[in-house]
């Protein structure tokens, strides 16, 4: 989800310049704060940086990083599930409902993430 187009996208306006995500991405996982599961291709941070980031986040930005990672979610997911990954993307649609508030009701896209989480719960 660090390389989808709504994530860089979303870095890139707010800084006003192109970003590396894999400087950012080895930075952390140097820290043991990032952890790349090979089998699944799914990372996984550390609770400490999700808080840091929910807490240092100004209300007025949620709900543009809530449209950008129900983006996210909706360019990675696959058409046909195997594995353990779209597990994996449903506890990241889990994550958005609990931590966003209303933000991803209120965009089309946001919807349509929940929408998607939930026929794939239906699915398995």
């Amino acid at each position: 989800m660090f390389t989808a187009a709504a994530v860089t996208g979303n870095i890139t306006a707010r800084l006003g310049r192109e970003v590396d995500v894999d400087d950012a991405v080895t930075l952390l996982h140097r820290f043991n704060l990032f952890a790349v599961d090979e089998a699944t291709a799914t990372v996984c941070i550390h609770g400490l940086v999700q808080c840091a980031v929910r807490e240092a986040t100004h209300p007025d930005h949620q709900p543009a990083l809530a449209t950008t990672v129900a983006g996210a979610l909706r360019e990675v997911w696959p058409e046909v599930e195997r594995g353990a990954g779209h597990q994996m993307l449903r506890a990241n649609t889990t994550a958005l409902h609990s931590n966003a508030g209303v933000h991803p009701w209120t965009d089309v896209g946001g919807r349509a993430a929940l929408f998607q989480a939930g026929h794939s719960l239906g699915r398995t």
